[in-house]
């Protein structure tokens, strides 16, 4: 079968799925760049009653292991993470929204809606709703976030976090079977691949960076703080401590600027008022701070790092009240003195995940596959004054910050 066929066949079974009766015709508008997505191709999708092209009844994306041959040998590895996002959407989040309405609250409006999901021995395919038509669109990469954007996100993180809390509190049993697949966390494989060399190679730059500009206090006490280990026993400690975490939850586990979408109240963008988290590939039970400190430390901009201790009590005081909405004790099941030993504990993530984000960045159009390609332009990439500024200001941060 073609890939125009293959297209046209899932969006057969996304109509039939969803009760459109009669004819109807099909725009392919193509696929997004590669370089935004490690594991997954996409396709943009309008669907349009026969003889009604004004406006489309579906504005999909398709999202779906890449089908070319390359993906053959790591496809167990992907189909691990589609079939992780296809739970979060077909079982977790009907969940939460059954959570939000025994307590008559609002349901969950931060994720695009599903419409479809496929899961064969050949492939994985979401359908999702394209949100761009709507007015939604993604924060420049390069432009670190303000206040306002960080706080809408911290909004909506506390939420999640605490739909989780709170089915935890009070399903238990039901928790467990629910989140059987979700308990190892993927990014040991991450980080087994040529990404955790990109991360080790930053983590060693920004050792050199600091010796070299004199900044001796703010390297030992970085250095104090990661334990003196190197970023692999970094992550691999953080990773075992999974295993025993009590106050472990489902968590996003990829919040960076390329998996959040704002619509705003004004043409120049300062104010958002809506936001849509994306892509749950890599979700799995782990501590809420590592999606907290990764967020903050990928997407916050310098001025707003020096305000990571407000931006803290805002998440710990939006998480709380919202468990208590759900009918849970927060002071029972993540305490003030829970959220400080947590951060003290699992910040580290966040901070090796900030290092390696100015890389990311700027690769452009480079496939995130071509190993050899991205580990020849690193020692270019590491000495460009931004990735220097960038890695220099999230040091000060982790090393001076006392919560």
């Amino acid at each position: 079968m073609s890939h125009k066929g293959w297209i046209e066949s899932v969006v057969a079974e996304t109509v039939k799925t969803n009760g459109l009766h009669g004819e109807y015709s099909v725009k392919i508008h193509g696929d997004v760049a590669k370089s935004d997505h490690f594991a997954s191709d996409m396709t943009f999708v309008e669907v349009f009653q026969k003889n009604h092209r004004e406006k489309p009844i579906f504005n999909l994306i398709l999202k779906y292991i890449p089908l070319n041959p390359e993906f053959k040998e790591k496809l167990t590895f992907v189909t691990k993470l589609f079939r992780t996002e296809i739970d979060v959407y077909t079982k977790i989040i009907p969940r939460y929204q059954k959570l939000q309405k025994e307590r008559s609250l609002s349901l969950l409006d931060f994720v695009p809606k599903c419409y479809y999901t496929r899961e064969t021995d050949s492939d994985e395919v979401l359908a999702l709703e394209n949100i761009k038509p709507y007015g939604f669109q993604l924060h420049p990469k390069e432009v670190k976030m303000d206040q306002a954007h960080i706080r809408l996100v911290l909004n909506r993180l506390a939420q999640w976090h605490a739909l989780s809390f709170s089915l935890k509190d009070r399903y238990f049993e039901e928790f467990k079977k629910l989140h059987e697949n979700h308990k190892v966390s993927v990014w040991k494989t991450v980080f087994d691949s040529h990404v955790g060399k990109i991360i080790e190679y930053s983590h060693k730059s920004l050792y050199k960076i600091l010796e070299e500009t004199g900044q001796i206090e703010i390297l030992n006490k970085f250095k104090a703080n990661c334990k003196c280990l190197d970023s692999k026993d970094i992550i691999y400690s953080l990773i075992n401590e999974d295993k025993d975490e009590k106050h472990a939850v489902l968590i996003h586990g990829d919040c960076w600027n390329s998996n959040f979408m704002f619509q705003y109240k004004d043409e120049d963008h300062s104010q958002p008022t809506k936001i849509q988290l994306l892509d749950f590939q890599v979700s799995s039970l782990r501590s809420p701070i590592i999606d907290v400190s990764q967020f903050i430390y990928t997407t916050a901009s310098a001025e707003e790092l020096k305000n990571i201790k407000a931006h803290l009590t805002y998440y710990y005081n939006e998480l709380s009240k919202y468990i208590e909405a759900l009918g849970s004790d927060p002071q029972e099941l993540f305490t003030p003195k829970d959220f400080q030993e947590q951060w003290h504990k699992y910040s580290a993530h966040g901070v090796l995940i900030g290092l390696i984000a100015p890389i990311f960045i700027h690769l452009n159009s480079v496939s995130l596959e071509n190993e050899t390609v991205i580990l020849e332009l690193l020692p270019k990439m590491v000495a460009k004054p931004e990735f220097i500024k960038r890695v220099t200001d999230i040091a000060k941060c982790f090393a001076t910050f006392e919560f």
